[in-house]
């Protein structure tokens, strides 16, 4: 399981590759495949989802569900 303080980094580490995810993206207004859904939450959820799924946490989204449900730690998005 991981430590509180690698927790922390690991949510600092997804919150930089969101980020740098997100600089690239020229069209913010792009719709992504649901109402109310744009091409910047897909772009942000499928970053997320990779550094997350490699720490081996679950993860629960907005935009693409439950992932590991069965996980010790499960994170919200």
């Amino acid at each position: 399981m991981l430590s509180a303080d690698e927790l922390l980094a690991l949510f600092v580490d997804v919150a930089v590759g969101v980020r740098r995810a997100l600089d690239g993206v020229d069209d913010w207004h792009r719709l992504g495949d649901r109402a109310g859904q744009y091409g910047i939450d897909l772009t942000a959820d499928e970053v997320a989802l990779a550094m997350l799924d490699d720490a081996g946490v679950g993860v629960l989204s907005e935009e693409s569900g439950l992932r590991h449900g069965d996980a010790e730690i499960v994170v919200v998005l």
